[in-house]
C-alpha cells in the first residue's frame, strides 16, 4: 500500500478522528529521535519545549500520513507563548522525529499543496 499525506487546511477524510484517536493510543510515552533532541535546542527561535503525550489532543493534528488504515506519522501544532507556537511531528511508535517554532502569526503561505492528498468532503 502507499501512503497516503493530508493536510487540515486541504481537507482530512472521513473517519480520521478515529484515526487520529487510536493513533494517540497506540503508544504510552513520547521519546525523541536523536534529529528532534538536538532541533529542541537549535531552532533558530529559540528552545524548544520538550512535549510530553499529555500535551497532545487530535484537534491540534495538521498533518497525517496514512497507509490503510493506520497514521504512521502525524504533526501536531502546540500553542506556545504570545510569539511562538511549536511543531512536532511524531511517528506511530510516538517517537519525536522532528520539531520546530513558528511565528505565532505564521499564515502558512508556503505550504506545498502538491504534497498532499486534497480531500473535499461533499
Amino acid at each position: 500500500m502507499e501512503e497516503a499525506r493530508y493536510h487540515k487546511r486541504l481537507g482530512f477524510p472521513e473517519g480520521t478522528d478515529d484515526l487520529l484517536s487510536r493513533f494517540l493510543d497506540g503508544f504510552g510515552s513520547v521519546r525523541y529521535s536523536t534529529h528532534a533532541k538536538y532541533e529542541t535546542i537549535q531552532d533558530s527561535r529559540g528552545i524548544i519545549p520538550v512535549l510530553k503525550k499529555s500535551d497532545l489532543h487530535a484537534d491540534q493534528c495538521f498533518e497525517i500520513v496514512v497507509i490503510g488504515q493506520q497514521i504512521i506519522k502525524a504533526a501536531f501544532q502546540i500553542i506556545g507563548n504570545k510569539e511562538l507556537n511549536y511543531a512536532y511531528v511524531i511517528s506511530c511508535e510516538g517517537v519525536v522525529i522532528t520539531c520546530w517554532a513558528n511565528a505565532e502569526d505564521d499564515d502558512h503561505q508556503t505550504l506545498d499543496e502538491t504534497k498532499y492528498i486534497v480531500y473535499a468532503k461533499a
